[in-house]
């Protein structure tokens, strides 16, 4: 939360003139994924007893996702949210995520139903996705170690096509060196445009609506 202009301290513009520096950071970092594929997103279910949401699992998601003992996990997300305004108004769900973990995230979103089916339940995920979408991800297998944990890996058959292709001998040796810096950004979609990131516009371009005029939501997630 980033409070209203008020009375300050000696250093207080200075302190807030910092801080607006670092939400201006923050926003700018961010990275929006959409997906069609969310039926329900608030609807709740019973997971060992205890009540969840599609929201409240996927705040439960970390990077890495699977964090080894020396690893500080931190959310994969930093808010998830149904959209209000547009073509895709009510049906399109919005994940907003650090660049630096757009990839990953990028690739969680897409396999959801089958992550969901594989560690909450198919109940949860009937409820929670369109069956269409369950159905497209029935082909994602999840990577476990040998005492039958998740390793936070899993491949598709559209991965196995990849692979086929790659190691087809085209005649002519394809050097792969440097390809970090040849990511195709047409579908990086920043969370918000230049003009929206300040205090009066961040919720409602992430859209939400603002709950007061001296108070902006700087995050959808519970931390």
């Amino acid at each position: 939360m980033l409070p209203a202009k008020s009375r300050h301290g000696s250093q207080g513009l200075h302190l807030r003139t910092q801080t607006l520096k670092k939400h201006q950071g923050v926003v700018s970092s961010l990275r929006r994924i959409d997906s069609d594929d969310i039926k329900k997103l608030d609807s709740t279910v019973t997971i060992h007893g205890e009540k969840y949401t599609l929201r409240d699992y996927v705040y439960t998601l970390t990077y890495p996702l699977v964090p080894g003992p020396n690893d500080n996990a931190i959310p994969m997300f930093h808010s998830v949210d149904c959209a209000t305004t547009g073509r895709g108004a009510h049906s399109t769900v919005h994940f907003t995520v650090c660049k630096n973990r757009s990839t990953i995230a990028t690739g969680l979103v897409d396999i959801l139903p089958a992550l969901v089916i594989q560690f909450v339940g198919e109940e949860a995920a009937r409820d929670w996705f369109h069956q269409m979408s369950i159905d497209a991800c029935r082909s994602v297998d999840f990577e476990l170690d040998d005492i039958g944990d998740w390793t936070g890996n899993w491949t598709t058959v559209d991965d196995g096509i990849q692979n086929a292709l790659l190691n087809n001998d085209v005649g002519v040796i394809i050097e792969f060196e440097g390809l970090d810096h040849l990511e195709n950004d047409d579908d990086d979609i920043p969370a918000m445009q230049v003009e929206d990131q300040s205090l009066e516009t961040f919720g409602t371009a992430l859209g939400r609506e603002a709950t007061t005029d001296d108070l902006t939501t700087a995050s959808a997630s519970p931390s």
